[in-house]
């Protein structure tokens, strides 16, 4: 048997081994220098994917944020384009179902702008909203609970397992 550390930056992600179930001692010096150079060629692989996909990440936001500034400048005295983008932004960035901008006077929520998957929603009127909220209101603990807590401190409300079904 012969395993080698693959390591990525400083952290072993993984072992390149080789066994054989013929020879015992088969593996020397040579073979040891062979699977750790190998193993170092896929730990710098490993590291550049990882630095590559972190870029693509970090350019992704950039340009979100670019877009999103150039509709308030393209939209000096009408903010619902500015909320449409944000709605649309947050669905394609962060690859949720459902997304929606509320406005919290200190008593109620009222909502901006909505977007699900596959259609914007158009906000006036609300009762299309009430479908939406209805459905994720029935899957997320305490969902009101959550707006009102984000509004009310100035800080995230975040519910990593939102579904009833996964125990919450």
């Amino acid at each position: 048997y012969l395993g080698v550390p693959i390591v990525a930056g400083d952290t072993c992600v993984g072992v390149i081994s080789v066994q054989s179930t013929q020879t015992e001692g088969l593996y020397d010096a040579d073979d040891e220098r062979l699977l750790s150079t190998i193993a170092a060629n896929v730990g710098v692989a490993l590291q550049n994917a990882r630095l590559f996909n972190e870029t693509q990440v970090a350019l992704a936001h950039q340009t979100a944020t670019a877009d999103i500034l150039r509709v308030i400048s393209g939209s000096p005295t009408d903010v619902q384009p500015v909320f449409d983008a944000i709605v649309n932004t947050a669905i394609r960035l962060l690859d949720c179902d459902f997304t929606a901008l509320l406005r919290y006077d200190g008593a109620t929520f009222s909502t901006v702008a909505a977007r699900s998957r596959s259609v914007l929603i158009v906000v006036h009127g609300a009762w299309s909203l009430r479908y939406w909220f209805a459905w994720a209101d029935s899957r997320m603990a305490s969902p009101i609970a959550c707006r009102k807590r984000a509004c009310s401190t100035n800080s995230r409300a975040h519910r990593p397992a939102w579904s009833r079904s996964s125990g919450t």
